[in-house]
């Protein structure tokens, strides 16, 4: 910004070039820490620990307490280890930015047509492995065949996931996978999203949900629209699962998809993906408050953008020291080409340290073990009936 506006009280914005009018009319979001990659991957290994480990060494949870389990795991862990960015860091490391009745709407729209693409990616493997002479075991079941009232089942299964599951992974997750830049951050967090649920038939499925979550939550800069849509996407599945019981008796549901349903719904899939992008792409863009988003800004370590680099213009932390704390102020959601202060890109290898790269990457390696022990558990679930 031209320096002399500041040296002269009479002048008003009206008197600066467009270009610095247009960056005045932006919202003013402060620059906060933001989680690393290495740290978002440590809470996940824990998280998945937590959620998918303990239930083979523990007797078997009720209703109440797989609500009380998730909501400590993803919630109140991840708000554990943020409070070294400070409690003012919170609200943007997590999206809690309010948002208006239209974005609410769209997030309905938006629920709606996803429903309708995830149904269409999960029939085709469903339908290849009914053809093998298997039958995918019901994850939910357990808690289905329960004799619960449905509105408890609606908010262990709808409500709880829907919270719980945004503020983690559209949060702290993506918070830290913003240190990749965009679209690394919201292809990351939704393949992790799918791998959190520990099945191989419905991976793509999901992840390609999460996906489309993460791209929406970093887009707005809240994870509001993220809740309802995947609090609408659960409750749809409930509504739809409640409707077929009711109308089928349950010793007389089909266990093979028919070719025609996988056909219909596969044609259904592609026209609802096409227009959920354009829906998603159409929402209003908010800058992430925890990388600088505009020439001229300076963060809390010294940097300040610069024609979409990264420069020092003081003294203050080093990235280097920031991210072996967990935390760093180096840019990378908010902006696509940004630099690193090293001179290479956002979100390359510190140095190219191979000691570096392991130390951020190790807990995925062991994640991936957990995943492949419960897809052998579920393929051989499968095929064994």
């Amino acid at each position: 910004m031209d320096a002399r506006w500041f040296a002269n009280p009479s002048a008003t914005p009206c008197d600066l070039p467009a270009k610095e009018r247009i960056a005045l009319a932006q919202p003013i979001v402060r620059p906060a820490p933001r989680p690393t990659v290495r740290l978002a991957n440590l809470y996940f290994l824990t998280a998945v620990m937590l959620s998918h480990a303990l239930p083979r060494v523990v007797p078997p949870l009720g209703l109440a307490e797989i609500a009380l389990t998730q909501l400590l795991i993803f919630v109140a862990l991840p708000l554990v280890v943020s409070l070294p960015a400070g409690r003012r860091a919170l609200p943007a490391i997590f999206r809690l930015r309010p948002v208006g009745p239209d974005l609410i709407g769209k997030s309905v729209l938006m629920a709606a047509l996803g429903w309708v693409a995830v149904q269409g990616l999960s029939l085709l493997p469903l339908y290849l492995v009914s053809r093998l002479g298997g039958e995918p075991p019901n994850p939910y079941q357990p808690l289905l065949d329960q004799p619960l009232p449905r509105w408890a089942l609606a908010g262990a299964i709808v409500l709880v996931p829907a919270l719980a599951e945004e503020f983690a992974f559209r949060g702290f997750l993506l918070s830290g996978y913003g240190e990749l830049g965009s679209p690394r951050a919201w292809v990351w967090t939704g393949l992790l999203f799918g791998l959190a649920h520990m099945s191989l038939l419905r991976l793509p499925a999901l992840a390609a949900l999460g996906m489309v979550l993460s791209y929406v939550a970093l887009r707005t800069g809240s994870i509001l629209p993220t809740v309802v849509m995947h609090g609408l996407h659960n409750g749809i599945t409930l509504g739809v699962y409640f409707l077929s019981r009711s109308a089928v008796p349950a010793g007389e549901m089909p266990t093979e998809v028919p070719l025609g349903m996988v056909l219909l719904w596969t044609a259904a899939a592609l026209v609802a993906l096409p227009a959920l992008v354009a829906v998603a792409r159409s929402l209003p863009r908010y800058p992430d408050p925890l990388v600088p988003w505009a020439d001229g800004q300076a963060t809390a370590s010294g940097q300040v953008r610069v024609g979409g680099r990264s420069a020092e213009v003081g003294a203050g932390g080093s990235d280097g020291q920031d991210a072996a704390d967990g935390w760093s102020m180096q840019g990378g959601a908010g902006g696509s080409d940004s630099q690193a202060g090293t001179g290479g890109p956002a979100g390359s290898l510190p140095g190219r340290d191979p000691g570096a790269w392991l130390s951020r990457w190790w807990p995925l390696a062991a994640v991936l073990l957990i995943y492949a022990s419960y897809v052998a558990g579920e393929l051989a679930m499968t095929f064994d009936r």
